[in-house]
Order: structure tokens, then sequence, then C-alpha cells
């Protein structure tokens, strides 16, 4: 039970909590995260709402804002009742909803997300579909513009044929799917995600990659860039071989990756994340690990950095082994409960 601050919430992340209340704060909630939470009841914000997340919820029940819901995420929600804003729904995200009832806007739908949804009516827009989301479609067939998919999204979609613009790829989802093959640019790349695809062989521009996504991909072989990785997201990759930058890392983030080897940079690795990750081996940093977090690790092995685990914070139900040597070289987790918060961290060094 948290009394959370009543002003800045700014980054609050939750991760696999059972019971959760919260005096939630009236106004900002910029970036409030709970991650596969049982039961949540929030009297949310009224106002702003600003990338609220929500991950793994059974039952959400909240009285919504009825103006902004800018980036408002509901992922895998068994029911979910909105009196949704009729106008801007921009960034609207709804992962994994079985029935969804909504009175869309009919005009600006510039970023709305429907994920893994069995039945959708919808009276979209007829114009501006520039940041459409579909999540989970077996069939769609769409005359797309050949120009500028700047942030056209299809989610788990069997079969695609886009003719696709050559130059702009900026911002170009694709989400499970089975079969893809794209001329892509070899200059921007910048936010290009992949989602769930079980093959992809891509000639990545050799400089930028910096926020390069990759979700439940298979297999996948990348000559990454050797400079900035600074934002490099794998989400539940069964292998993966990197030859990281010897430099930033700076979030370098890894979600419930089986097996991960990595010759991680020397330096920072100020928010490295790593998430229900089974085998962890890391040559870590030296220095900073300022805001290492581990979650639901297994077997996590580390030659910890040598200084500072500033707010390394371990909530463990169990712990076989903890041992120091120098910070910490060995720990054997199987529970960790891990509250992150916004008040200052404890130095455990």
């Amino acid at each position: 039970m948290i009394d959370a601050c009543q002003a800045s919430l700014h980054h609050y992340f939750i991760f696999s909590i059972d019971y959760v209340l919260i005096g939630a704060c009236k106004e900002d909630l910029h970036h409030y995260f709970i991650f596969s939470v049982d039961y949540v009841l929030i009297d949310a914000c009224q106002e702003d709402l600003h990338h609220y997340f929500f991950f793994s919820v059974d039952y959400v029940l909240i009285g919504t804002c009825q103006e902004d819901l800018h980036h408002y995420f509901i992922f895998s929600v068994d029911y979910v009742l909105i009196g949704a804003c009729k106008e801007d729904l921009h960034h609207y995200f709804i992962f994994s909803v079985d029935y969804v009832l909504i009175g869309a806007c009919k005009e600006d739908l510039h970023h709305y997300f429907i994920f893994s949804v069995d039945y959708v009516l919808i009276g979209a827009c007829k114009e501006d579909l520039h940041h459409y989301f579909i999540f989970s479609v077996d069939y769609v067939l769409i005359g797309t513009c050949q120009e500028d998919l700047h942030h056209y999204f299809i989610f788990s979609v069997d079969y695609v044929l886009i003719g696709t613009c050559q130059e702009d790829l900026h911002h170009y989802f694709i989400f499970s799917v089975d079969y893809v093959l794209i001329g892509a640019c070899k200059e921007d790349l910048h936010h290009y995600f992949f989602f769930s695809v079980d093959y992809v062989l891509i000639d990545a521009c050799k400089e930028d990659l910096h926020h390069y996504f990759f979700f439940s991909v298979d297999y996948v072989l990348i000559d990454a860039c050797k400079e900035d990785l600074h934002h490099y997201f794998f989400f539940s990759v069964d292998y993966v071989l990197i030859d990281a930058c010897q430099e930033d890392l700076h979030h370098y983030f890894f979600f419930s990756v089986d097996y991960v080897l990595i010759d991680a940079c020397q330096e920072d690795l100020h928010h490295y994340f790593f998430f229900s990750v089974d085998y962890v081996l890391i040559d870590a940093c030296q220095e900073d690990l300022h805001h290492y977090f581990f979650f639901s690790v297994d077997y996590v092995l580390i030659d910890a950095c040598q200084e500072e685990l500033h707010p390394f914070i371990l909530w463990l139900s169990e712990v076989e082994t903890f041992r120091f040597v120098q910070c910490i070289h060995l720990i054997k987790i199987f529970t960790i409960k891990i509250l992150i918060t916004s008040f200052p961290f404890v130095n455990l060094s």
C-alpha cells in the first residue's frame, strides 16, 4: 500500500506485485508503470494520464479523463469499459482486449492503437490514418500511401504486402508478421520496430539504430552499429548475439531473454534493465551501475562494479546464495520483488 506522491510520479515502476492500492497523484502520472498486477483500483488523475501503462491486469475499473488520454496504455486486460474521449485519442493503446466498443473520434485517430482485439467496431476516419494501429488482424488490405507511412503500424497480421517508401520508414512498425521483405532505407531506421517476427534479415543502418526494437524474434542477426545503441531493446528473444557498442549502452533493455551473452560496455550501464531473464552472464561495467535493475531473474552472475551500487534494491523472497566479493559476485535469486520508487535509493555499496 503506497500513498504515492501527489505531484510527480514520473517514471514510477512497480513490477510483479500481487495487490496494489494507490492514492495516485491527481496531476502528472507521467510514465506510471504497473506490471503484472492481479488487482488494481486507482482513482486516476482526471487530467493528464500521459503515458499511463497497465500490463497484464486482470480487472481494471478507471474513471478515465475525458479529454487527453494521450498515451494511455492497457495491456492484456480481459474486460475494459471506458468512456473514451471523443476528440483526441492520440496514442490510445489497448492490448489483448477480448471485446472493445468505442465511439471513436471521426477525425484524428492519429495514434490509435488496438492490440489483439477479437472484435472491433470503429467508424474510422477516412483521412488521417497517419498513426493508425491495428494489432492481431487476420487479413488487412489497405491502399496505403506511397510516401508518408511515417508511423504506420500493423501488428500480428498474417499477410502484408506494402509498396513501402524507400526513404522515411522512420517509425515503421510491424508486429508478429510471419514473413516480411522490406527494402529498408539505409539511413534512418531510427525507430524501426519488429515484433514477433519469425525471420528477419536486415542490412541495418551502420550509424543510428538509436531506438531499434525487436520483440519476440526467434532469430536475429544484426551487424549492429558500433557507437550508439543507446536504447536498443530486445523483448523475448530466444537467441541473441550482439557485438555491442563499447561505450554507451545507457538504456540497454532485455526482456524475457533465455540466453544472453554480451560484451557489455565498460563504462556507463547507467540504466541497464533485465526482465525475466533465465541466465545472464555479464562483464558488467566497472564503475557506475547507478540504476541496475533485475526483475525475476533465476540466475545472475555479475562481475559487478567495484564502486557504487547506489540504487541497487532487491526484495528477495528467497536467496540461496548472497555474498559480496568487492561488491556482488554471485547472486542466486528465485523470486525478486522489486519496488523502484521515486524517492532516493539506498546505497548498498
